[in-house]
């Protein structure tokens, strides 16, 4: 039997596996998405561009780029300027797929496959192949962590919430609080601008600065209410979710009651 040895550098990517297990996707897509996701931030992507670094045609690009587009990892908008002309097309590249209420592109205007310009048209709308990988810009050093050291990123969730101590005090509660520590770690490096808590979107920045304020202390509360817990929860996971993002803040009852209001629900008290 054959054996496959993988052999690690040092220089490596942080990334979703998200794209990696959706059987939806071609072997292609899923390549080429990751290539997107480990080129610097700065990177200029254009479909010739990326042609360029692989063995592909520029036909062959786009057609993994439709099918990334179909699955929802990529968003393509029509942009106009400010005289409201059309400019041409940006696309943007997410590690989990978008669904048509949280893609973003403030006024541009979503643009079918069967209407990309071709490439005669390049002249009049710009350049309808460049691709724009949205970053977050602020909290930089937080962002610079997220995206170069996910290992940096465990160990000080880890260290912040004294996870070790708090499995060792309340080992009955352990499994909870490990799940409670990678969904803190999981959401913490995420690369959508916003995220979805209950009924309001949050800045990316503002949720990662929440979620590194946390200690062995808020994570206590949160698990206090998880087990006072005695309504049916639509979501739990985002129902923990927007509990741990509200925990820095206040740690009073009324934090509950509005995590329930806005989570809405109501007696399964388990992780989903």
């Amino acid at each position: 039997m054959a054996v496959f040895r993988v052999e690690r550098i040092k220089d490596y990517t942080v990334m979703s596996n998200h794209h990696l297990r959706n059987k939806n996707l071609s072997l292609k897509a899923k390549g080429l998405l990751s290539q997107m996701l480990s080129l610097p931030d700065d990177w200029d992507y254009t479909l010739k561009g990326l042609a360029a670094i692989n063995k592909e045609s520029v036909d062959a690009i786009r057609t993994a780029i439709w099918e990334l587009e179909d699955a929802g990892y990529v968003v393509r908008t029509r942009v106009r300027d400010e005289r409201g002309c059309l400019r041409g097309c940006d696309y943007y590249v997410y590690e989990y797929p978008q669904t048509p209420s949280s893609g973003s592109g403030g006024s541009a205007e979503s643009v079918p496959p069967m209407l990309e310009p071709l490439a005669s048209d390049s002249a009049v709308l710009g350049n309808p192949m460049q691709l724009n990988k949205e970053i977050q810009n602020k909290e930089k050093q937080n962002t610079d962590l997220i995206l170069s050291e996910g290992a940096a990123v465990r160990t000080k969730v880890r260290d912040n919430i004294e996870l070790d101590l708090l499995c060792r005090n309340q080992p009955e509660s352990a499994p909870v609080m490990q799940e409670i520590y990678e969904l803190v770690v999981e959401t913490i490096q995420l690369r959508s601008p916003v995220l979805r808590l209950g009924n309001n979107l949050f800045p990316m920045a503002l949720v990662r600065e929440r979620l590194l304020q946390l200690t062995s202390e808020h994570i206590r509360f949160v698990l206090d209410g998880l087990c006072n817990l005695h309504t049916d929860v639509k979501n739990l996971k985002k129902y923990l979710l927007t509990m741990l993002f509200n925990a820095p803040v206040t740690l009073n009852g009324r934090t509950m009651l509005d995590v329930r209001k806005s989570v809405g629900g109501g007696s399964r008290p388990m992780l989903a």
